[in-house]
Parts: C-alpha cells; structure tokens; sequence
C-alpha cells in the first residue's frame, strides 16, 4: 500500500508493517504532516511522557496505569490529556474487608504430591 485516505488508515498500515506508531511511515502514506495526523488520530494514540514514542491507546492504557498516571503527571502541562485519560482508568483500590474467603474454599496452591504429614509414619 503505498497511500492511504485517513490517519486512522495509515495507523492501520503502520502497525501492520513496524508494529508501533511510525508517524513519518503515516505521513508519507497520507501526505499530511505529523501535527495533523496526531490531532486528527485523537485518542487512538497517545505519547509516553518516558519514553517520549507514541502509542496506541491500547498499548498505553495497559500495564500499570497508576505508575503511568504519576508519570503524566509529573511531566508537566504537555501531557495533560494522558493524565485526565488515565485518570478515568484507574482501577478501584480494593480494601481488605472487600475479600471474602468461605470456609473450605481452596487456595490457589496445587497439590502437594506424596504423603502427608499425618502420614509419615
């Protein structure tokens, strides 16, 4: 494919080809510059205010979102969207009276193999 007739369709392209957001691939797919393409993508992609490499939403929005929230927000006014979007995704803290156990519920560990304690005799 050598051109494409929305940001959105050469986002498509680009991660079919590289993998990630490739701004200079959409561009010369599209023929329209970087700073129009990042706007007319809107949320479908969002810059990482570490690395400084665009993302999908997608791919930013997963791991720890919290630690990325921090990051937003400590890297100052350019990255305002990310920190007001990832503010809506944090997920709700859950406290230890929200747990329940029931009586002979089984944990998570496999079983052992071998005798029992009870039974080494």
């Amino acid at each position: 494919m050598t051109k494409v007739t929305s940001a959105e369709a050469g986002l498509l392209v680009s991660l079919n080809r590289t993998g990630c957001v490739d701004l200079p691939l959409i561009s010369k797919l599209y023929g329209r510059g970087e700073l129009e393409i990042i706007s007319e993508l809107g949320d479908l992609i969002y810059r990482d205010p570490v690395s400084k490499v665009w993302e999908t939403a997608d791919a930013y929005f997963s791991g720890n979102v919290r630690a990325k929230l921090v990051q937003a927000e400590q890297a100052g006014p350019e990255f305002t969207r990310n920190a007001l979007a990832l503010g809506v995704v944090q997920p709700v803290d859950v406290l230890p009276g929200d747990v329940e156990a029931n009586l002979g519920a089984r944990g998570s560990r496999p079983p052992t193999s071998g005798p029992s304690p009870a039974n080494t005799s």
